[in-house]
């Protein structure tokens, strides 16, 4: 799995670099569309390997929809098949980025899990339209490493039946104090990943 720690310092120290000589909204020339996506991105993958997933950053230029591959380890024994797509869009995500997914997934086997990982929530057309898709889709939305909204559609129900998910909440979140995420189960067992039990 590739790091953004470098990317996320670079920026940091850019930042740094530019606030003290530049009007703030140099920074958004500084630091581009592309850059930010790229971050959430890799912060989509670093939060789900927290939930064992073993995924690869592809995102770049003709990527055809795909932002990350791997694999879901759900059990010893089982392991999914993932493909996913990032959006981090400043408002909803609605049924037309989800029916461009599902031509992603039509090109893979039919077993494959359609991850799809936004910013700011999904409109409820694009809830409606998800949970009539004949793909597995897991819809999530991710605030600072933290999964605050887990859907599953009834594809991914009948292909993962004993995985569910389950709401925590945090007190030390920075900016916002109190955030309530989300973990998965598998028959009610948390999925932690592996390097963290140690």
């Amino acid at each position: 799995m590739k790091s953004c720690r470098g990317l996320r310092q670079l920026s940091s120290l850019g930042f740094k670099r530019w606030s003290s000589k530049a009007k703030p909204e140099s920074f958004k020339t500084f630091f581009s569309n592309a850059a930010k996506g790229r971050l959430f991105e890799n912060d989509a993958i670093e939060a789900l390997a927290q939930h064992s997933f073993q995924l690869e950053h592809t995102g770049q230029a003709g990527d055809k929809g795909i932002d990350f591959i791997g694999t879901w380890k759900v059990s010893p024994l089982n392991s999914v098949a993932v493909v996913g797509q990032c959006k981090k869009f400043a408002s909803t995500i609605g049924s037309r980025e989800l029916r461009e997914f599902e031509g992603v997934l039509a090109r893979k086997p039919s077993q494959t899990l359609g991850v799809f990982v936004v910013a700011n929530g999904y409109t409820q057309h694009a809830l409606d339209y998800s949970q009539a898709s004949s793909y597995p889709l897991l819809l999530l939305t991710l605030f600072e490493r933290y999964l605050t909204s887990v859907k599953m559609n009834s594809a991914f129900k009948t292909l993962l039946p004993d995985i569910t998910s389950s709401a925590q909440y945090r007190n030390d979140v920075p900016r916002i104090g109190r955030l309530r995420h989300y973990t998965f189960l598998n028959r009610g067992v948390e999925l932690i990943a592996e390097e963290t039990l140690v």
